[in-house]
């Protein structure tokens, strides 16, 4: 695994600098620069065999793209190695990161007397009790019985309304066939499945 796995990829800034270039040279550019990340001086060899390979271009194609896609990086000819500049800041801040959350971390551990961390509990608590479910009353305990006010219905089942549905429809279909052609047409009066109780 890399010293630094992720890298920071400021998109906006990327897409300013890079839409002139075709989608397979965004590839090979951003291949290159996972590339270089690994590499603790953030480089490239000057190498078109091998920049090609991890640019995953074949040596034609990398011939053709490469003055586009190394315009963003500088040869150092006296290494003989690219660098890119926005990536060796990115990895200079990285760097400063690490060192400084490392830092912190060693002096919280000094300060421990023991070797427990913050987050341990020093001794066990019981578990919380679960809050008590309440079940909903409709009337409460010796209240008399209401009676149903007029024109109420009974609350009924889906299956039971579905029922009475295709009862009516058959009733309907069978009052058609027996008058012959001269079915006069009535409106089907069909009965909430919702349960509201009332008409």
């Amino acid at each position: 695994m890399a010293e630094f796995p992720y890298l920071p990829m400021w998109t906006d800034a990327y897409l300013a600098d890079t839409t002139h270039l075709r989608t397979e040279e965004h590839g090979a550019y951003l291949l290159l620069l996972f590339a270089a990340w690994r590499n603790a001086d953030c480089s490239l060899p000057d190498d078109d065999a091998i920049l090609a390979r991890l640019a995953g271009m074949s040596a034609p194609k990398w011939s053709a793209a490469k003055p586009i896609v190394m315009s963003f990086w500088v040869l150092d000819k006296r290494k003989k190695k690219w660098t890119q500049k926005r990536l060796k800041d990115e990895r200079e801040k990285a760097t400063v990161k690490k060192s400084k959350a490392r830092d912190s971390a060693a002096s919280r551990w000094k300060q421990k007397k023991t070797g427990d961390a913050n987050a341990m509990r020093s001794e066990c608590y019981p578990e919380p009790e679960p809050y008590p479910v309440r079940k909903p009353s409709g009337f409460p305990p010796g209240a008399p019985a209401r009676e149903k006010p007029k024109g109420w219905i009974d609350r009924k089942t889906h299956s039971q309304a579905l029922n009475e549905i295709i009862s009516r429809i058959e009733d309907h279909e069978q009052r058609g066939t027996e008058i012959g052609s001269a079915v006069t047409p009535q409106p089907l009066q069909l009965l909430s499945a919702s349960g509201s109780g009332r008409r």
